[in-house]
């Protein structure tokens, strides 16, 4: 996550509601490989 998104600061407890977080557990979830969408909220 810092590393594709570094301007993005999510706590630990925080992060399956952040967007950038939540594209990369969709992705997951499909078998794609995992790009965060560092644009959603």
């Amino acid at each position: 996550m810092q590393e594709q998104c570094p301007l993005i600061f999510v706590e630990h407890i925080g992060l399956a509601s952040n967007g950038a977080v939540y594209s990369g557990i969709r992705q997951a979830l499909v078998r794609e490989p995992i790009a965060f969408n560092c644009m959603e909220p």
